[in-house]
């Protein structure tokens, strides 16, 4: 969002003021792969909960071993679920991990092979999306992103809140929130799975 060295001094300030008042500010890390999560604004801020991206469920690879050893690749497994969405910025700072992507596969087609990368459903009305989907109950819209994946975090961030007996009013709250959701997430203290295909994805058509 920023990166501009005269406005971040200020958006720093802005944010330093809203942690101490115990106000939990949410963003999203970034849909950069090739920075780290200290060069985004204001996802770097210490003071925020930042969120980077996940893949959701394992995804499918069929593409032939002969056509990836004329690229020069090995045989690449098939993405799995909790690895390292490809495009998901991260590093040391990120708080905690959402999905951002709900699979990826890597399928063999006459062109060799493509790859196919969907997001995930949520409720929706309106905006900007890859699908939707009108069913019974509502219309749903299909997104990838780590700003799919802060919302998420943003409603547990509120029922964590919700529920604490007191507030304080200070920053003290802020980190009781990242402290529980950190003892809430699966795998706690390691990073997600790397993504096999990072690196070769440019290759391939996303459909």
């Amino acid at each position: 969002l920023g990166e501009d060295p005269d406005l971040d001094a200020i958006y720093r300030s802005k944010i330093q003021a809203l942690y101490n008042a115990g106000i939990v500010v949410v963003t999203s890390a970034g849909n950069e792969a090739t920075k780290e999560i200290s060069q985004k604004v204001p996802a770097g801020f210490p003071e925020v909960i930042s969120v980077a991206g996940t893949v959701g469920e394992d995804g499918i690879q069929t593409c032939p071993a002969s056509f990836l050893q004329l690229l020069g690749w090995p045989l690449l497994p098939p993405v799995r679920g909790d690895t390292a969405a490809a495009f998901t910025t991260d590093g040391p700072g990120v708080t905690i991990s959402a999905v951002a992507e709900g699979r990826s596969d890597f399928i063999a087609t006459s062109s060799g092979c493509t790859g196919f990368f969907y997001g995930t459903l949520s409720t929706s009305l309106g905006g900007t999306t890859t699908r939707k989907l009108q069913l019974p109950n509502g219309t749903y819209a299909e997104a990838r992103g780590t700003s799919f994946a802060a919302p998420v975090i943003a409603g547990a961030a509120a029922r964590i809140l919700q529920a604490m007996p007191t507030h304080t009013g200070t920053s003290a709250d802020v980190e009781a929130v990242r402290t529980q959701l950190q003892s809430l997430s699966d795998r706690q203290g390691e990073a997600p799975f790397d993504h096999p295909w990072a690196g070769f994805l440019v290759t391939f058509t996303a459909d």
